[in-house]
């Protein structure tokens, strides 16, 4: 399941984002990557599927990549929805890190994100 694999997708280093980082990346798992026209299709051997968007045409001029994404979804019954989505952030949050901005209600609809308008996107209060 994708809560299983996130935090480890994640911690990766998906280097120039080149053919072979997301076949290494794929292979860390488990999964085996398959050409198509426009993307990589990564075979999960499960119900998390997998994709990776090969560059187009003009695309190098912004920095990409061979690749230039890493899609990866799963398809769950709704009632199972809020656990799967808490268990993949538990994941993902176990490698990252805490997030480094306050969700403190006091701060405003924004919650404290950056470039919001909150304080935290204009520094620490003074």
């Amino acid at each position: 399941m994708i809560q299983d694999i996130a935090g480890m997708l994640v911690g990766q280093d998906f280097g120039a984002w080149s053919r072979a980082d997301i076949e290494r990346i794929a292979g860390a798992v488990g999964w085996s990557v398959q050409d198509d026209e426009y993307n990589l299709v990564i075979e999960t051997g499960g119900p998390v599927r997998a994709r990776s968007t090969k560059i187009g045409y003009g695309q190098d001029d912004f920095g990409f990549g061979e690749q230039v994404d890493l899609q990866v979804t799963e398809t769950c019954a709704a009632g199972d929805l809020a656990a799967v989505h808490a268990a993949t952030l538990t994941a993902v949050v176990s490698v990252l890190g805490p997030r480094p901005w306050s969700a403190d209600p006091t701060r405003g609809r924004s919650g404290g994100f950056r470039g919001s308008g909150s304080s935290a996107a204009r520094g620490p209060p003074r």
